[in-house]
């Protein structure tokens, strides 16, 4: 009968036991400790680009309810004189009319406000 062996690796452990690797860190726990820094932002680059990103998320939000914002300065005379109408049968109130004759040709230029800030 002939015995084979496993193949001996440079340090003289064969390969074929489950002998543990010389260093007392796993590779899991290397492997751990890289996705805790890359998500902690330990590196200058993923802190840059998390600050950037940050920076750009707010200001699509404020942007997005300026924008928000001029619509309900635009058209909260008309639907106020709209909702009357339909209670009232009758538009009775002359505030309501003016307020929408003054700001409803002002929506555009509040959308270029917003949009050129």
């Amino acid at each position: 009968m002939s015995r084979t062996t496993a193949p001996v690796q440079q340090d003289g452990t064969d390969s074929g036991s489950a002998a543990q690797p010389q260093s007392s860190i796993s590779q899991e726990d290397q492997h751990s400790r890289e996705d805790n820094r890359v998500a902690g932002g330990a590196t200058a680059t993923t802190n840059n680009e998390t600050r950037d990103e940050t920076r750009f998320r707010k200001a699509i939000v404020v942007q997005a309810n300026l924008y928000v914002l001029a619509f309900f300065a635009t058209y909260a005379w008309l639907s106020q004189i709209s909702l009357t109408f339909l209670k009232k049968g009758s538009i009775e109130d002359n505030v309501f009319l003016l307020l929408a004759s003054i700001f409803l040709p002002l929506g555009g230029f509040y959308n270029i406000l917003v949009y050129t800030r």
